[in-house]
């Protein structure tokens, strides 16, 4: 956890200390960092590669909207100067075209899929860990904005859950969820899956919050739309008003809270008034 992580040097002693018991070909996650704790600079795979040659690594910002790759996850992924940014999301590069290292948004899904999935074995054990922990702070219940595999552990748990669950899973598998609904209902009030969750824009510390106007401190930005197809999100948050669920919509950036609030009156003018509480997530 390199969220306290306050320089440069301390950034590179954490994780190469980290790095000291992991087997080559085993990757690594994680991070939780914030280059705003150390003046602003962004790490680059440089900071990592000379102790990271055989271990892939990915090392989110706390946001979860950046990220910095090694070399070697980088090259796993063949992300390289040829790779052209992805729709949604920035490869960071310097003078020569080369990539940093750094990721914003849908750019750390080029390097995802190449992370193996954690089995249910492991994912029943985090739930586990994760309830006891929440228990010891004193918490009865989350929102989690999680993804279909969480909630899938969730159902699974649901005789032993410790800790009430509003699972609002995200939009992409949407049509798995609609007839899960439609079969099951919303669940109860030890778990509900009653909402769905969809990410507009970034966030202002990854620069990528949509935003009307540019960044003072980068002129050449306004901010990512980080959603791929805005078309399908328009025909899906439809579908699911009509379903009855609810929406969840990370929208950070003032010009990505406009577009996002168009669309609830829209749909409300289109689908009828009623008690929906449509949430834009972080606004």
């Amino acid at each position: 956890n390199l969220r306290n992580v306050s320089g440069k040097d301390e950034f590179i002693s954490q994780v190469k200390d980290y790095v000291n018991d992991i087997p080559p070909g085993q990757w690594i996650s994680g991070g939780d960092w914030d280059h705003e704790m150390w003046g602003g600079e962004l790490p680059s795979k440089e900071w990592i590669d000379s102790f990271t040659q055989e271990i892939p690594i990915l090392l989110s910002r706390l946001d979860g909207h950046m990220a910095l790759a090694n070399s070697k996850a980088l090259e796993l992924a063949s992300v390289n100067k040829d790779t052209p940014n992805p729709p949604g999301g920035i490869i960071e590069r310097d003078t020569q075209g080369e990539p940093t290292g750094i990721l914003r948004d849908k750019a750390m899904g080029l390097i995802r899929p190449f992370i193996p999935e954690n089995s249910a074995e492991e994912m029943d054990a985090a739930l586990e860990k994760s309830m006891i922990h929440a228990a010891s702070l004193g918490l009865t219940q989350v929102h989690d904005m999680c993804s279909w595999d969480d909630l899938e552990t969730y159902i699974r748990n649901k005789e032993n859950l410790s800790l009430r669950i509003y699972a609002l899973p995200y939009y992409t598998h949407w049509k798995e969820h609609k007839a899960y609904v439609e079969e099951n209902g919303f669940g109860d009030d030890t778990l509900r899956w009653n909402g769905i969750k969809a990410m507009l824009d970034g966030s202002l510390g990854s620069g990528t919050a949509w935003m009307h106007t540019s960044y003072k401190d980068d002129p050449n930005t306004k901010g990512l739309v980080v959603s791929a197809d805005t078309l399908k999100l328009r025909n899906v948050l439809r579908e699911a008003d009509q379903a009855g669920i609810q929406f969840a919509i990370h929208a950070i950036g003032t010009r990505a809270n406009e577009w996002i609030l168009d669309e609830f009156n829209a749909i409300a003018d289109e689908n009828g008034e009623r008690e929906r509480r449509s949430r834009v997530e972080h606004a």
